[in-house]
């Protein structure tokens, strides 16, 4: 699933950024013009952050998957019947995550379609797969249709579809943990050389008024701030791990 920010989540991210932009741009230049260039830069890099939140929305799919499985499971395995095993899950959604669910809503719309207009339960998870563009949720769609059609064991096949998915939630959640020090270190490191220039342009600014007032101190702000972005995005690559 493709997840768009909101208007709040949007605004918040533009008035957030632009100010950030805007005080880095000071503190390297003290120029207005690379001022205001620099708070443009939130548009090219709203698609990093889209990015990001598309990752925890994927994640956040999969936990309430691996959930709506275990209620499947469990109402499978003592009636057989669908109906019953989509409001078996559904219970699970909202007491693990309240009106916060994703797929919550997406169920209730399959169980009224199921209750009161006879659709086909198998188009219904086919079609929720393909909407919510998860690849391990339209995979298990995929096998609950192949079940259904030879009479295999459905029961089976949504506890080993459980499994999977549980194994890499956690597994997502061991790399993260695993990748957290080094990113915090590098954020760190990151952030060492602006609060230096932070604390010299506020107590001490006739030492390095220089560097802003001459072409050689503006060329080394330059390459120091393109160092600093480099190893930056360096480090946001290599701990950039997905499951």
């Amino acid at each position: 699933m493709y997840y768009e920010l909101s208007f709040k989540e949007n605004i918040a991210y533009y008035i957030v950024s632009s100010i950030s932009l805007f005080i880095i741009g000071y503190l390297f230049y003290h120029m207005i013009i690379v001022l205001i260039a620099f708070t443009f830069i939130s548009i090219p890099l709203k698609k990093y952050v889209q990015k990001i939140k598309n990752h925890f929305v994927y994640m956040k799919i999969l936990r309430e998957f691996k959930d709506v499985l275990m209620g499947f499971s469990l109402e499978f395995d003592s009636n057989g019947n669908i109906i019953s095993a989509i409001r078996g899950a559904m219970v699970f959604l909202e007491n693990n995550y309240f009106n916060k669910s994703i797929l919550l809503l997406e169920f209730k719309k399959i169980l009224l379609k199921l209750e009161h207009n006879n659709f086909n339960d198998v188009s219904l998870f086919i079609d929720l797969g393909a909407k919510l563009k998860v690849k391990d949720i339209s995979d298990f769609f995929m096998i609950y249709s192949i079940c259904k059609e030879t009479g295999a064991d459905i029961g089976y096949a949504i506890r080993k579809g459980s499994e999977i998915i549980s194994n890499k939630v956690k597994l997502d959640k061991e790399v993260r943990d695993m990748v957290f020090q080094r990113k915090l270190e590098g954020y760190i490191i990151f952030s060492i050389p602006i609060i230096v220039l932070t604390f010299l342009n506020i107590f001490a600014f006739e030492y390095i008024s220089v560097i802003y007032s001459s072409l050689a101190g503006n060329l080394i702000m330059t390459l120091s701030l393109i160092l600093i972005v480099v190893s930056m995005f360096m480090i946001i690559k290599i701990t950039d791990i997905r499951v």
